[in-house]
């Protein structure tokens, strides 16, 4: 049978020693051993794109303020978070919606717009979650290859979002793993081609690193496309993943 590259299985070729730790065995000893060690503060996990380089030097500012709050649940500054939000993308707070990092809005997305039964439409390869949890909720995921330059089939992602009446369409873009973007034009026109009955999910996680003119935000399509959904991440760029802070934005009915 061919081959296929996927995140899974270019993570399976590295995972024998991983597989190992289901026996005893030396390998498994010096596994857990291994998992034991402190890793180097300076060390470039690739494999979770974390950014080694930390916090800028105004959120470490800002982190260090909040940290006598940290005693308190942070529900009284819920709203003042979505307003400074929807500030920066001149949008109102009633289209923020805040996450445990951008995974979590992956699985409410997943749970509002599919659910039991229902259809979710991905590249292959691509961010693995929004996949899993539609597993998890026993939803239909439903993954269409890359175009041989590594990029995704927009004409075949959409039509089978129509054929199978899929509840949710989602597109990484920047692409994980591949890099690879979808310019802003041809979003437009991949949106503009679905249902409105069909969200489509933008997962701008990589954002700020683009350098590519062609690219544009989706936050662009929302004010005319009440069907897109953005979801963003302090992860990435601002180099706080182990704080789980995330966000998605969108018409005032989808969010």
């Amino acid at each position: 049978m061919p081959w296929t590259l996927s995140r899974r299985s270019f993570a399976g070729t590295l995972g024998l020693a991983a597989g190992a730790t289901l026996i005893d065995s030396p390998l498994t000893r010096v596994a857990e051993g291994a998992a034991r060690r402190p890793r180097p503060s300076t060390a470039v996990i690739l494999n979770s794109n974390e950014n080694p380089y930390g916090p800028p030097p105004k959120a470490l500012e800002a982190l260090g303020r909040a940290g006598t709050l940290s005693n308190r649940y942070p529900d009284a500054l819920e709203d003042e978070m979505r307003t400074a939000i929807a500030k920066h993308h001149g949008l109102t707070a009633g289209q923020v919606v805040l996450g445990c990092g951008s995974s979590q809005i992956l699985q409410m997305a997943d749970e509002a717009f599919a659910g039991p039964g229902g259809r979710i439409v991905a590249a292959e390869p691509t961010f693995e979650a929004v996949l899993s949890y539609a597993a998890a909720i026993r939803a239909e995921g439903i993954k269409l290859p890359l175009t041989p330059d590594f990029r995704h089939d927009l004409r075949a992602m959409a039509a089978a979002a129509r054929e199978r009446n899929a509840g949710l369409v989602y597109v990484c873009n920047p692409n994980n793993p591949t890099g690879t973007i979808v310019p802003g034009a041809a979003l437009a026109s991949f949106v503009e081609s679905l249902p409105v009955s069909t969200v489509v999910l933008v997962d701008e996680a990589y954002h700020h690193f683009v350098e590519d003119p062609a690219y544009r935000t989706a936050v662009e399509l929302i004010a005319k496309n009440p069907n897109v959904v953005v979801a963003r991440t302090f992860s990435k760029i601002y180099g706080m993943a182990g704080l789980r802070l995330g966000y998605a934005v969108g018409s005032k009915e989808r969010i």
